[in-house]
């Protein structure tokens, strides 16, 4: 639940929250109060509307060092909080407002995402997260191709399912055991349509955690 991921980043974990996230309960009752509910103290900032995006309708982010990438589907109001803002929005009503924020509470962190970020946008956040540090390929997830990593201290597990109706090559890190089938794979494989691979590779250290990507 929410008070177990705010316990893992304080004793040293990271955490990638995205837009929309801690409304509802396990029963899809609402959370009543600020946004967020349980997650509230991982945004770092106070979020105090929502803009859902027309389909095809996008919005320029701005980052800390000038780089401008975009964003789409969905944007949350956000005014500053006490985390550190590293990207803005850059156009439109809502120029100016947070689009991803850093939290350190604890001995770890936590990343608000306050909008869905293309792949570049996405690649710059991974980048920040040691457990992702090495598997640049979760950058580049494309539409209708679901990338889900669980890591322990042991192994990581990078689970792709294709749900398009067409074959997808995708471009992964190297060196891994495709489980399902027994094979060593090299930095790509191809997904059958609605096809499912489970990819295990030796972890690295302090890898432990979890990402999703759509």
């Amino acid at each position: 639940d929410g008070a177990n991921l705010v316990s893992y980043v304080e004793g040293g974990g990271t955490a990638v929250v995205s837009f929309w996230s801690g409304i509802v309960d396990e029963l899809d009752a609402v959370h009543l109060g600020p946004y967020g509910g349980p997650l509230r103290p991982l945004i770092g900032c106070d979020v105090v509307d929502v803009a859902p995006l027309a389909e095809g309708e996008t919005v320029e982010v701005v980052w800390d060092d000038g780089t401008r990438t975009k964003a789409a589907f969905w944007t949350d109001i956000a005014a500053e909080g006490d985390g550190q803002v590293l990207a803005r929005i850059a156009d439109g009503p809502w120029e100016g407002r947070p689009a991803v924020v850093e939290l350190q509470r604890g001995a770890g962190r936590a990343y608000y995402l306050a909008t869905r970020l293309d792949a570049d946008g996405l690649g710059r956040v991974y980048g920040r997260v040691a457990a992702l540090s090495g598997e640049p390929a979760l950058a580049r997830a494309e539409p209708g191709l679901e990338r889900v990593v669980r890591a322990s201290t042991d192994h990581s597990y990078e689970f792709l399912i294709n749900h398009s109706r067409k074959d997808r090559e995708v471009e992964i890190a190297p060196g891994g055991l495709e489980l399902l089938s027994a094979d060593q794979l090299g930095d790509r494989l191809t997904l059958s349509p609605m096809g499912v691979a489970i990819v295990r590779r030796p972890a690295r250290l302090g890898s432990a955690g979890q990402t999703s990507q759509w």
